[in-house]
C-alpha cells in the first residue's frame, strides 16, 4: 500500500493498486482512522468513483472506521472501459479482491456498504 498522506485530521488517506493477474488494475482508497473499531468496504453507484464518498469516510474516521473505497472496473482511476461491464461477475470479482485485501489488513469487524449500484 502506498504511504499515508494526511487528509485531514479526522483520517489519514492512502491508495494502492490491488495486484490481480488476468484482471483490470483495481484502485484502492482507504481512509484510516486514529483508532480503529470497524472495517468498511463501501461501493460506489454508477458513474462515480471512490473519492466522491471521501467526505463519508472522513467522518467515519472520526467514529473509528476504517473505510476502503475501490473504484471499480471502468471508475475512477481503475483500469477498464469507462462505465461498462461485460457481466454482473465483473464487479462481483472487484468487490470480492477488495474484500480479500481489506481482510488481510486487520482482525476487527468488516461491514459492507454502498450505494445505488454499490447497494
Amino acid at each position: 500500500m502506498a504511504g499515508p498522506s494526511p487528509q485531514d485530521d479526522s483520517g489519514v488517506l492512502s491508495g494502492q493498486y490491488l495486484d490481480r493477474p488476468g484482471e483490470p488494475a483495481l484502485y484502492v482508497r482507504v481512509v484510516h482512522p486514529r483508532v480503529t473499531r470497524d472495517r468498511l468496504l463501501f461501493i460506489h453507484a454508477s458513474t462515480v468513483h471512490s473519492e466522491y464518498y471521501l467526505p463519508l469516510a472522513l467522518q467515519l474516521a472520526r467514529h473509528g472506521v476504517e473505510t476502503w473505497l475501490p473504484d471499480l472496473r471502468g471508475h475512477g482511476h481503475s483500469a477498464g472501459q469507462r462505465g461498462h461491464t461485460r457481466s454482473w461477475r465483473e464487479p462481483l470479482r472487484d468487490v470480492l479482491a477488495t474484500w480479500q485485501a481489506m481482510q488481510e489488513e486487520r482482525t476487527t469487524r468488516a461491514l459492507i456498504g454502498g450505494e445505488s449500484y454499490g447497494a
